[in-house]
């Protein structure tokens, strides 16, 4: 009968899928499998790394938040464009750190001058502006259009931010010393205190000095290292607080990446010779600039540092955060990739890089 010949095509043997199928599936299962840490289907590799790359502190600050688009832009060459920022965040913080740098007058030149007195500075700041302001009104004239009312009130709002900026750094009794735009080279970048260095390339906003002496390095000095930030950003680990509650809030301000470039920096100004390090953020929600953090405080976290020359060694980074959040900021990756559930991520991160886990903190109601 034929329903019962179209019934023998249900037992019939069917074709294996092809190993292509079947590795697509193992990939898929491995990177939702909560029980193994990150492999070769987690932007890792099977074996070694085939090259070191290096990284610089923006590239570090983002590796903590999204480390599969660092692991494609240093070992496939891919990034994503940049489509989902504010063009004119990103001109007004250039420009102001450009015009703070002109305070010391040798930006970038490695070194010290006098810190000058509270007019000065306010005098370097209004001229560095000036000429950017005189640059643009020669090219609208060159073009024969005005200078747009928009672009005014923008660089006003850039010039205001440099002002409240400047203002913070007046000389500081023993701090008389100051350099811009300090850079921070391969060969003398930090690592953590007991393990291999972190090859990597930054430069220091505004880097500090104390004492009468000229200082030629930061060799045998006390030093300060301030990050300049243009948004609301509020300083770092309060000082008012007990060891034992600043321990906790320091580590997950370095794994979330808002202080790990200032710890980068003052390991790769002890890695130099410096004696004492002070790190400060400062913003225009910060009151005073003081010093927030030393260089003991950074040193309690070595174990943050080692698992982050780990992963350049090795080149085993894994996927960790949100890939599409509803809410907030993320960057977006330049290859088709499939979404993983967050809490799959958390455990195969934790299992991956245990240093660069946040911390449980205490939170007085």
């Amino acid at each position: 009968a034929k329903w019962l010949r179209d019934a023998g095509s249900l037992t019939t043997k069917k074709e294996l899928p092809s190993l292509t199928v079947e590795q697509t599936r193992v990939a898929y299962d491995h990177r939702r499998d909560a029980e193994k840490p990150a492999g070769e289907y987690d932007f890792a590799f099977r074996s070694s790394s085939p090259h070191i790359p290096i990284f610089s502190v923006t590239d570090i600050e983002r590796l903590v938040k999204a480390p599969a688009v660092i692991w494609l832009k240093k070992y496939l060459g891919v990034e994503a464009a940049d489509e989902s920022g504010n063009p004119w965040s990103a001109a007004t913080g250039q420009w102001v750190h450009h015009w703070l740098g002109s305070v010391s007058g040798a930006e970038g030149n490695q070194t010290f001058v006098r810190v000058p007195g509270d007019a000065e500075i306010e005098e370097r700041i209004c001229l560095a502006a000036d000429q950017k302001l005189r640059q643009v009104e020669r090219l609208c004239r060159a073009a024969g259009k005005p200078l747009p009312d928009w672009w005014s009130s923008g660089w006003q709002n850039a010039l205001c931010l440099a002002r409240v900026l400047g203002s913070k750094i007046e000389a500081l009794a023993e701090w008389s010393w100051m350099s811009s735009e300090w850079r921070i080279e391969p060969d003398e970048a930090g690592g953590s205190p007991e393990a291999s260095t972190l090859l990597l390339r930054g430069r220091v906003d505004l880097l500090l000095a104390r004492g009468d002496a000229y200082p030629d390095s930061v060799r045998a000095r006390d030093v300060w290292i301030v990050d300049y930030k243009t948004g609301w950003n509020k300083p770092l680990v309060p000082s008012r607080e007990d060891a034992e509650k600043r321990k906790p809030r320091l580590h997950n301000q370095l794994v979330q990446g808002e202080a790990l470039q200032l710890g980068l920096y003052a390991l790769a100004a002890r890695q130099r010779g410096a004696n004492e390090v002070f790190m400060s953020l400062v913003s225009p929600a910060v009151k005073t600039a003081t010093p927030q953090l030393s260089i003991g405080d950074i040193a309690a976290h070595g174990e943050v540092f080692e698992e982050l020359a780990r992963m350049q060694r090795s080149g085993v980074f894994g996927m960790y955060g949100i890939l599409r959040p509803s809410f907030g900021y993320a960057p977006d990756y330049p290859l088709a990739t499939l979404a993983v559930d967050p809490d799959l991520l958390d455990a195969k991160w934790e299992l991956t890089h245990p240093a660069l886990v946040r911390e449980e903190e205490e939170w007085e109601l």
